[in-house]
């Protein structure tokens, strides 16, 4: 079963050093439970669509690719200070 819209929810605080404590562990447990991705995790294996070795191959080079992205982030130039708007036309 595939649906097109997923329904989810943010299980840590709004930042880092937040630690979320205005909801409830039973809360947060339930919202896991219904979480998108592991449940489409759980269709494509069911359904035969992928097999758990090829869903982790998936994820590890999902994580290489972010690893990569800040990695040259952080190795590239500033942008320029009025770079935001160098594209941003008006009529």
């Amino acid at each position: 079963m595939f649906t097109d819209q997923c329904k989810t929810y943010r299980y840590m605080g709004h930042a880092r050093f937040e630690p979320g404590l205005y909801r409830s562990k039973e809360e947060v447990d339930q919202w896991k439970e219904k979480d998108p991705i592991q449940r489409q995790k759980k269709v494509l294996v069911r359904e035969k669509i992928l097999n758990k070795r090829e869903i982790e191959e998936i994820q590890r080079d999902a994580k290489d690719d972010i690893t990569r992205a800040i990695e040259f982030a952080r190795l590239s130039e500033d942008a320029e200070k009025d770079g935001g708007l160098k594209y941003v036309f008006s009529s």
